[in-house]
């Protein structure tokens, strides 16, 4: 619910707050500072025996293309593909996998929302890269990559399609 707040508190001036919603799961997830004043946050998770951190993301660079090195989803390695819309409109969504001319998938998101992609290489899905999230109607997205690989887990944040370069 991008509207009421699950919390709101005042942080003071140097602190910081590790916060736990206990049985709450989906996305998106949004930390802002109600006031102005700049703040910093992350995402900590634990899987089974591995541990994860992940930053967060600037709400204003988001953008309407993201990309990844790979995708694979096999017996030991399960990958899924996150793809939100923080936007006040639908957005059409279309992942590439491998083939950057063909959609393997396109569907619309509708705004606030959360989609979860995966696709099983044993029932015909895609394995390999480069993978791009794109939104074709302009409206800005975010996506990140999930990736389990027997108990660890680790998630990427999608790159920023305009800041790719040469090297």
């Amino acid at each position: 619910d991008l509207v009421n707040p699950k919390e709101s508190f005042s942080l003071a001036a140097g602190a910081s707050v590790s916060k736990f919603y206990d049985g709450v799961a989906g996305g998106p997830v949004v930390v802002k500072s109600t006031n102005g004043v700049n703040i910093f946050a992350s995402e900590h998770r634990n899987y089974q025996t591995s541990f994860s951190e992940t930053l967060g993301f600037p709400a204003n660079q988001f953008t309407t293309e993201y990309w990844f090195t790979r995708y694979a989803y096999n017996a030991n390695v399960k990958t899924w593909i996150l793809v939100t819309n923080p936007s006040n409109s639908s957005a059409d969504v279309s992942i590439f996998i491998g083939n950057l001319t063909t959609a393997h998938d396109s569907f619309q998101l509708a705004a606030g929302q959360t989609a979860v992609k995966f696709y099983d290489a044993a029932q015909g899905g895609p394995v390999g890269g480069p993978v791009v999230v794109k939104s074709t109607n302009g409206v800005n997205i975010f996506a990140s990559e999930h990736r389990n690989y027997q108990t660890s887990f680790s998630e990427t944040l999608g790159f920023l399609a305009n800041q790719l370069t040469t090297q």
